[in-house]
């Protein structure tokens, strides 16, 4: 359980907040191995729509900032654990080197492995860096998954706290997730609990 002190917060039991969680350091530096991008993680970049693109009405997401760090966009913006979708996956294919590897990402992507693609990706929740791992002469570049990726949403949960009873303080309950990999928000919870008891 969670409790903050909150005066003048007026709430109801069941009432939601929502936890603003990061990507977790390991898994971002893992990233930026994988990509081989360790020259500029750190530099700065602007975002921008390319003058050459195909899509129409193409516009950056107002969640993303026009300028940051590949490991700020990473790290705070971009879910690095969501389960990859089909067109992250075609757009893989033409990174990707290897005849094998190719044809793996293709016939996950493809009609035909569409079961294929709900048992190892969908069902059992694999994240990009799983997928890279399966893959491993793909190198795509950060734009693919800039335009791929989606956002990095908080994560709600429900008050439990009665401003009846305690009407200076919330709480909220939670489960630690630990299966398939531990959870982002609940991890950091249960740390910051340790580090208040």
């Amino acid at each position: 359980e969670v409790m903050l002190e909150c005066p003048s917060f007026e709430h109801q039991a069941g009432d939601t907040v929502s936890i603003i969680c990061n990507n977790t350091e390991e898994e971002v530096k893992q990233l930026c191995s994988r990509l081989e991008l360790a020259n500029v993680w750190d530099k700065e970049c602007s975002l921008a729509i390319s003058s050459t693109t195909q899509k129409a009405k193409a516009k950056l997401p107002v969640w993303l900032p026009i300028t940051s760090t590949l490991e700020m966009l990473f790290k705070h913006h971009l879910d690095i654990r969501a389960v990859p979708k089909k067109p992250l996956l075609r757009s893989l294919v033409e990174h990707t080197t290897v005849e094998e590897d190719k044809r793996k990402v293709a016939m996950l992507c493809s009609k035909e492995g569409g079961q294929e693609y709900m048992t190892k990706v969908r069902d059992s929740q694999m994240t990009l860096l799983e997928l890279l791992a399966m893959i491993p002469s793909c190198m795509p570049p950060v734009t693919v998954l800039l335009e791929h990726l989606p956002r990095l949403n908080p994560r709600p949960y429900s008050l439990s706290s009665s401003p009846l009873a305690t009407p200076n303080t919330i709480s909220w309950v939670f489960t630690l997730v630990t299966e398939p990999r531990p959870g982002l928000a609940t991890t950091w919870m249960s740390n910051l609990q340790a580090m208040m008891s």
